[in-house]
């Protein structure tokens, strides 16, 4: 009885030296089990960063740091398949050159309408900041409106950016 109670402890001490080992190995090439986290592309950080930080300014903050809209809108095709493409860009400066030109297609914002939204859902306002420019955010226009910003009309969207960038 004893014998195999000492069998029995000494085949667990080895598992545990052989869990160990493995998880020693583990941390070394990169994998961790701690709650730390590492940081592996410090870009993607900082964009994550810089989008959550945008997300928390309130409107007027998000105009005023506004480099550069994009205004999409929509081309139906067949099976009510809404295709987007840039229709106007706006800038702060000459010195802003936003990744979209004019008549560029963004797959991206692509969709299927279905009863409702065909007439209603009429572009997307990309947002950008910064010189390079980023783009912080997409805001869906239904009849003219960016419900995502306070369902504010897009025509003063555009007049208070405007309006900074004369400043």
């Amino acid at each position: 009885m004893i014998k195999k109670l000492l069998q029995g402890f000494l085949f667990g001490i080895g598992f545990m030296v052989a869990v160990l080992l493995i998880i020693s190995l583990l941390n070394l090439s990169g994998i961790s089990f701690t709650n730390e986290s590492k940081v592996v592309n410090s870009g993607a950080s900082e964009a994550y960063k810089d989008k959550t930080d945008w997300r928390e300014l309130n409107l007027t903050d998000k105009i005023e740091k506004t480099s550069g809209l994009a205004l999409l809108r929509f081309n139906e095709r067949e099976n009510k398949y809404m295709a987007a493409y840039v229709e106007k860009v706006f800038t702060n400066d000459k010195s802003v050159k936003l990744p979209v030109v004019v008549g560029q297609r963004i797959e991206k914002s692509d969709y299927y309408a279905h009863e409702g939204h065909l007439n209603n859902r009429n572009g997307v306002l990309f947002i950008y900041s910064g010189n390079p420019p980023k783009k912080m955010e997409g805001a869906y226009l239904y009849n003219d409106r960016l419900v995502g910003l306070q369902d504010m009309p897009l025509n003063l969207f555009i007049e208070k950016f405007k309006a900074l960038s004369d400043n």
